[in-house]
C-alpha cells in the first residue's frame, strides 16, 4: 500500500505508509511507528469527539444528551477497562 505524501513533508521510511495503515479497516500496524501513529490518531479522534459534544450540546440546550455523552465517553471505557483487568486477574 503506498501513500502520496505532499511535497515538503519530511516523512521517511515506514512513516510514509503509517497514514494508510492507520485509517484502513482490518489492517494491522506492522511497525512501532505505525502503532504509535494509530494510537495518536485514535486519541485525537476521541478527544475531538469528546470536546465537540461538550461544546455543542450545551449550546443547543441538550442537557440530557450532554450527560449521556459524558457517561458513554468517560464511564464506559473505564468500566470496560475494569472488566478486562478483573477477568485477567482470575
Amino acid at each position: 500500500m503506498s501513500v502520496r505524501v505532499p511535497s515538503g513533508t519530511r516523512w521517511t521510511g515506514a512513516a510514509k505508509d503509517a497514514g494508510a495503515a492507520v485509517g484502513a479497516l482490518f489492517v494491522e500496524p506492522t511497525t512501532r511507528e505505525q502503532e504509535n501513529e494509530a494510537w495518536h490518531l485514535a486519541g485525537r479522534i476521541y478527544g475531538y469527539w469528546l470536546v465537540g459534544g461538550l461544546a455543542l450540546f450545551p449550546v443547543l440546550g441538550m442537557t440530557r444528551t450532554l450527560v449521556v455523552h459524558l457517561t458513554t465517553m468517560i464511564v464506559a471505557p473505564v468500566a470496560l477497562f475494569a472488566l478486562v483487568m478483573l477477568s485477567a486477574a482470575r
